[in-house]
């Protein structure tokens, strides 16, 4: 479980919270955080780095395996072992032991039962198997292998399995986690945590004292945070004095718990990728009169159009997703509706190693 060390509070929002940070920022990922929370608990445990050291584990190796990302030299070094990345965090197809982790334990808690008549888990680890796949073999699609040599691979009689992972976890982020509900929630915690001007430090600083005061942030604390006056920062300079600070976040703390949350307005659509956002001002006026008095449109991410969207005419696509703040102000949020489409989609059978 090392592998989730480096979650923050509510999870995936805190890296969303992290990266309004500015470009410094952009690069935060809870891989990372894991990877220097590991080496920390060691250097702080010196009997478990030395019986680290005794069984000569390479921590390195570790948070390589976490992160997902080996360096050449490791590759290099592990030469036919180099299919371990593909058990934790599988950059080459996205099948892997945490994704079949929270597919489950998201699909029991929703209520949903535990997942089996979708995942079929024991099945998976049964036919889940190490085979050697030369480069110039052809696959059963009429394409070429990825790469040669040694991969995890599955059975070829569980290619409906593997296709019931994706189509479940597509499902999980259309039903859930991109919710209108969970969205206007999650909005509403990093209102919270913007107001308390929470540090940032933590992502980018070598400082052990930083990170240990990230450790000590979990859920609790953000909800301490949002009732407690005591744990405002001495000043708050956009946000004017303390007590007005105070008033909005223990506002928006009380909006959470009797479910007045932020309301949908609407989407805004911009079919190009020249688009100033200046530009887009008019547009969202005209799309929502008398709704939206501002709507900052700073900052905004086109995405590459994904071939399975149709009426999507040009190569990019952006939509926004509006709530209303309160009387005086208006947020957007980036939603794209290909998004799900291109993060989430079923992969190429290239991509998936099988054997007869």
């Amino acid at each position: 479980m090392c592998n989730v060390l480096g979650h923050g509070p509510f999870s995936h929002l805190w890296e969303y919270f992290m990266r309004s940070g500015g470009p410094r920022y952009q690069d935060v990922a809870h891989e990372k955080m894991s990877g220097r929370i590991l080496r920390w608990i060691v250097q702080q445990n010196p009997d478990l780095a030395a019986s680290i050291s005794e069984a000569a584990i390479d921590l390195d190796l570790v948070c390589a395996l976490i992160e997902g990302k080996p360096t050449q030299e490791q590759l290099k070094s592990l030469k036919e072992k180099s299919f371990i990345f593909e058990l934790l965090s599988n950059s080459t197809n996205g099948m892997d032991v945490d994704k079949w982790d929270y597919i489950l334990r998201d699909s029991f808690y929703l209520g949903w039962g535990p997942g089996c008549s979708t995942l079929e888990l024991e099945r998976f680890l049964w036919f889940y198997r190490l085979v050697f796949h030369p480069s110039d073999a052809s696959t059963d699609c009429g394409g070429k292998e990825m790469s040669g040599g040694w991969h995890m691979s599955f059975r070829d009689s569980e290619i409906e399995n593997v296709m019931r992972t994706f189509s479940q976890r597509l499902h999980l982020h259309r039903q859930v986690y991109t919710h209108k509900t969970s969205k206007a929630v999650a909005v509403s915690l990093d209102s919270v945590m913007q107001l308390r001007e929470l540090t940032l430090l933590a992502a980018t600083s070598d400082d052990p004292k930083h990170l240990s005061a990230y450790l000590r942030l979990d859920d609790y604390a953000i909800w301490a945070m949002a009732t407690n006056s005591l744990s405002l920062p001495p000043a708050l300079p956009y946000m004017g004095n303390q007590e007005t600070a105070f008033a909005r976040t223990t506002n928006l703390y009380r909006r959470i718990q009797t479910r007045h949350l932020y309301a949908f307005i609407g989407c805004i659509y911009c079919v190009s990728s020249n688009v100033e956002p200046e530009q887009l001002q008019q547009p969202s006026e005209e799309a929502f009169p008398g709704e939206v008095k501002h709507v900052p449109l700073a900052e905004i991410t086109y995405l590459e159009r994904p071939p399975s969207c149709e009426g999507i005419e040009s190569k990019y696509t952006f939509s926004t997703m509006a709530f209303a703040m309160d009387s005086n102000q208006t947020i957007a949020i980036p939603r794209d509706v290909g998004l799900r489409c291109i993060s989430f989609r079923l992969p190429d059978y290239d991509s998936l190693h099988f054997c007869g």
